[in-house]
């Protein structure tokens, strides 16, 4: 029997004591739930529509099922995959054993990329066949496999990890190695950023125009572009300085649109 916390606001939605306070549920719905006690508690109760989907949105993607709803009908929509960009869609369905961390699916014309995984689910295997399948998974570190080899295996995709962090994932096809950027195909690049672990890495477009900072996607959870993550510390890189306007999936925590510098500190 889950117990309701009692820093949540009065009413139908509310959080129990077993959340884990990834923030995964305060990155989809800032504002309408926040840390109260060392834990996510709903802050006021769901006042619109769009309010009712940033609820549900929390409760499908919570990797310990701590949001809870006594008398709220159902979506008639889906609220996964969720659109972040164009071509860019978070899948939801977080891991426990990945402690939250979100996932991303990128469509390409060269064949469709997961950045990090969910947990298995079966909406999430029809949602990605729905948009072209799956050519490769690539895993920002050892922290956030979640369910990637079965993805990997139902799809007959890829999968790339870093060799400092393979142990994670013995059942990987290809290995990230060194500090240098490694292209997935014309327009993706795996960019090693070793701090959170040493085989950390960030996705971006392989953009080459002058001038242009493309978004990256990472999972690290201090240094990924655009995301602000929980209070655990990391060492940094010594990597070249990577700037970017875009956001990151990985660890759950989030805040956007803050751009991202790798700076001393880091792995030998």
């Amino acid at each position: 029997m889950r117990t309701r916390h009692a820093a949540n606001a009065s009413g139908d939605w509310y959080i129990d004591t077993e959340c884990i306070n990834c923030k995964a549920a305060q990155t989809v719905a800032p504002g309408l739930i926040v840390e109260r006690d060392g834990q996510s508690v709903f802050d006021h109760q769901p006042a619109t529509e769009e309010e009712r989907i940033l609820a549900w949105r929390a409760r499908l993607l919570c990797p310990t099922a701590s949001v809870h709803a006594e008398h709220a009908a159902a979506p008639q929509a889906a609220v996964f995959p969720e659109a972040m960009t164009e071509r860019v869609w978070r899948l939801g369905y977080n891991a426990r054993h990945s402690w939250g961390a979100h996932s991303f699916l990128v469509e390409r014309s060269s064949g469709n990329a997961m950045i990090d995984a969910p947990r298995w689910t079966d909406h999430v295997a029809h949602a990605i066949e729905e948009r072209g399948g799956l050519a490769l998974v690539l895993l920002t570190h050892r922290d956030d496999v979640a369910d990637a080899e079965r993805y990997a295996q139902h799809f007959r995709a890829r999968v790339f990890i870093h060799e400092d962090d393979r142990g994670a994932a013995p059942y990987a096809t290809d290995l990230l190695r060194g500090r240098a950027p490694t292209a997935l195909g014309d327009d993706l690049l795996a960019i090693p950023v070793p701090g959170h672990t040493k085989g950390s890495a960030a996705s971006s477009p392989a953009i080459h125009s002058p001038g242009i900072s493309p978004p990256a996607i990472s999972g690290h959870r201090n240094m990924s572009a655009g995301i602000r993550g929980p209070s655990r510390r990391s060492r940094c890189t010594r990597s070249p300085s990577i700037t970017s306007n875009g956001y990151s999936p990985g660890m759950a925590g989030a805040s956007v649109s803050r751009p991202t510098r790798c700076v001393r500190g880091c792995w030998p």
